[in-house]
């Protein structure tokens, strides 16, 4: 996982969701640390915006809408959309 990465950040992010398991901000930019060692602007506020843009293009969802009032922790999984359009770019 310490290979330089060839793919965008939110790629990687898309990637990184396929799983289908719910991931924080903060899972996710530790999760991306091994793809971009020392990198300073790969932190949870960038990932966060990250997501947020995704979110915007319907590429992500929350995984409990319900996070989105308390604005904590909201954890994002990928829609059916979103499924399609990673697994597509991935090829």
């Amino acid at each position: 996982m310490n290979r330089p990465p060839s793919r965008t950040v939110r790629l990687n992010i898309g990637a990184m969701l396929l799983d289908g398991l719910p991931r924080t901000a903060e899972e996710i930019r530790s999760g991306l640390a091994g793809f971009y060692p020392g990198e300073r602007h790969l932190c949870t506020e960038a990932v966060e915006l990250h997501l947020q843009a995704l979110r915007a293009v319907g590429v992500v969802i929350l995984a409990d809408p319900a996070d989105d009032e308390a604005r904590q922790d909201l954890t994002y999984v990928l829609s059916a959309d979103g499924k399609a359009r990673v697994q597509r770019n991935l090829e």
